[in-house]
């Protein structure tokens, strides 16, 4: 049996049932646990839902929890981020397969290939898709290096897996933090090792998982014959919603996830929360601000300086076409 996890803090319930209705919509028998942290009522789900809700005290002595606990107890951010590897390494004693999904994902296709991948395979790692052409976007070369190769808003995770949640789990206590200097992005940078450690860590090669800011350029969308699609071929599965992908969608910069973001916040208000009065804490005006418009003129001065390059690459082989044109015409004249 498999199943789903996410952590939260109480205040983020109404994301945690967002989350397991989008997942039961397209994943009938999807089963959701949920780490709470700090104090709280325990919720209650319905007896028609798959959801269970975990306490912090049930992972105390699981593992390096209670170290990591007792190191990273003050934050609540990170404390939730450290304990990834311990809650999925608990879980897998009661199931075979563990996918650990951030509470602000949305699925909106079916995923039950998900735990297919996992067979024969200790992990899965979701690739952030961040466009990787040296010569046309160097900002996003950079960015790879800064955030990581891998997302860790998705892991999947089998019983064979287990000593690298163990291993990912002792870095993460080692030291946490953003540190550009130490190559260190909080939980996420550990996992671009994962794959050198173990051969059987594999990458989630569809590009409609974990769709989110960071791969507007490399997956453009599109409508296909009514539907929306990534490179005009793959289908969305599910939609990483944190505030700079909502930005970008508010911004026109990825309008066409909006009627999807306009679903999400349906679901996420049904279930009390209203995420435009709480989005940064600020007006949606901040959407559309002088700080706004001058990241966009950077934008469009990147778009030209690729304009360009495309003007040199064709120049270039124009001139190469025509010295060969030349040295052909001069060598029918010697004939001649």
């Amino acid at each position: 049996m498999n199943c789903c996890c996410t952590i939260i803090s109480p205040d983020y319930y109404p994301f945690a049932r967002t989350l397991y209705q989008s997942l039961a919509r397209y994943m009938p028998g999807a089963v959701l646990h949920v780490l709470i942290m700090g104090e709280h009522k325990a919720p209650t789900a319905s007896l028609n839902e798959s959801i269970h809700f975990n306490h912090a005290d049930e992972l105390w002595g699981h593992g390096l929890s209670s170290s990591i606990r007792e190191k990273y107890s003050k934050t609540d951010n990170i404390i939730r981020w450290a304990l990834k590897p311990a809650y999925i390494s608990f879980l897998l004693e009661q199931y075979e397969k563990v996918i650990f999904l951030d509470p602000d994902l949305f699925f909106t296709a079916n995923a039950d290939f998900l735990f297919q991948e996992l067979e024969g395979a200790g992990m899965l790692l979701s690739p952030h898709g961040i466009s990787a052409d040296p010569l046309e976007d160097a900002d996003n070369i950079a960015m790879n290096t800064r955030t990581g190769l891998y997302n860790a808003g998705m892991i999947g995770a089998s019983r064979t897996g287990r000593h690298l949640l163990e291993w990912w789990a002792a870095a993460i206590l080692q030291k946490m933090e953003k540190n550009e200097s130490l190559g260190l992005f909080d939980d996420q940078r550990y996992l671009d090792m994962l794959p050198v450690l173990d051969e059987n860590v594999r990458i989630l090669r569809h590009k409609g998982c974990n769709l989110g800011s960071w791969n507007i350029h490399s997956n453009p969308r599109s409508i296909v014959q009514g539907q929306l699609l990534l490179n005009g071929r793959e289908p969305i599965v599910f939609i990483h919603f944190n505030q700079e992908t909502i930005r970008q969608i508010l911004n026109r910069n990825d309008i066409l996830l909006l009627p999807y973001f306009e679903t999400y916040r349906a679901s996420l208000l049904e279930n009390g929360y209203d995420l435009m009065k709480r989005l940064d804490h600020l007006p949606f005006k901040k959407y559309e601000s002088a700080s706004y418009k001058f990241r966009h003129r950077l934008r469009l001065r990147t778009r030209l300086k690729r304009w360009l390059i495309q003007v040199s690459k064709r120049s270039e082989f124009a001139c190469q076409t025509t010295h060969t044109i030349s040295q052909f015409l001069s060598g029918c004249a010697q004939w001649l």
